[in-house]
């Protein structure tokens, strides 16, 4: 098998590709294996290189690519994969929120060169949006928001990149905005729905350590789905440390203002143009149709790791 590591020089403030480049090369010539270290030059480098090296791939000479940045990397790499039988995808989260990882337990060990060479692939679902994947999660809404600030605050000079989301969650407060959206869920009547936000969801976190879709899972074919109807600034304060810690779904103490539910697809229509945040990076759309693609590609979890078990599904109709 041949391994080639992806690297984003600007990942986690661009302070990780020495210190890695290192340990790749250390692990590959002490194990003789074969790999090759491609530091990316510009936003779709990792998936022009992947789709290329693809086309060579084989039973008899697989590839397993690894995505050494954040969770943006992450998606370029597993979008130039997509559809090839013959390549599994690794990650070494080196960006600043590094959402999908926490996914899977000793998240240490994905930082294990040797670990990671040792790796046992796994079939996860991808969720489709036209001619793009997104291997974690989508939001529109205040969530997406948050990242726009997020990443305002991530270009000023010398600004701590762990504190962007937090300041970025303090600043979008004050303004709450919210939506109004038509949605269908598998095919079903269009429903109009105000939304603070929406989550759609193959992992369950997102802005660096949220768990707001905890009975999420990466395996079950299957959207997970979350709407917070408009809030109150006193409710939203209430409601943000359970988001954080996952438990805002425990019980029926916000059943009100929350919808839960897992889908095949979703079709969303909005009234004007919004940010939509696909794995950490935003777009902007006046229409969403999401589907799930099962078992899409083949992640390489590293020697010693293991998925998160997800909570038992606990489903409200919309």
């Amino acid at each position: 098998m041949r391994h080639i590591f992806l690297i984003n020089p600007a990942a986690g403030g661009g302070k990780s590709v020495n210190p890695l480049t290192e340990q790749i090369r250390k692990a590959g010539e002490a194990r003789g294996e074969r790999y090759h270290i491609h530091i990316t030059t510009h936003v779709g480098d990792a998936t022009e290189q992947v789709r290329a090296l693809c086309a060579e791939a084989s039973a008899e000479d697989p590839i397993r690519f690894y995505a050494c940045g954040g969770d943006g990397t992450l998606s370029e790499v597993a979008n130039g994969m997509a559809d090839c039988p013959h390549a599994e995808l690794g990650l070494i989260p080196c960006g600043t929120g590094n959402d999908f990882v926490r996914n899977f337990t000793e998240n240490d060990l994905f930082f294990d060169i040797e670990a990671q060479m040792d790796g046992t692939a796994a079939p996860i679902d991808m969720l489709s949006l036209g001619d793009r994947l997104c291997i974690n999660m989508i939001n529109v809404g205040f969530d997406c928001e948050v990242v726009c600030k997020k990443d305002e605050y991530n270009r000023k000079p010398h600004f701590p990149h762990k504190l962007a989301y937090i300041v970025g969650v303090a600043s979008t407060f004050f303004r709450m905005p919210g939506l109004r959206g038509r949605v269908r869920v598998d095919g079903g009547e269009e429903t109009e729905i105000p939304m603070q936000l929406t989550t759609m969801a193959n992992g369950c976190f997102c802005g660096g350590g949220f768990r707001s879709n905890p009975r999420a899972t990466l395996q079950d074919g299957a959207i997970d789905v979350l709407q917070i109807d408009p809030v109150s600034r006193f409710t939203f304060l209430r409601l943000i440390g359970s988001y954080r810690a996952g438990t805002h779904l425990d019980g029926d103490k916000n059943a009100n203002i929350l919808r839960v539910y897992k889908a095949k697809r979703i079709d969303m229509y909005f009234d004007r143009d919004q940010h939509v945040c696909i794995d950490g990076e935003v777009a902007t759309a006046r229409e969403l149709h999401l589907q799930i693609k099962p078992a899409a590609l083949r992640f390489s979890l590293p020697r010693g790791t293991a998925f998160r078990h997800a909570a038992q599904p606990r489903e409200v109709t919309v």
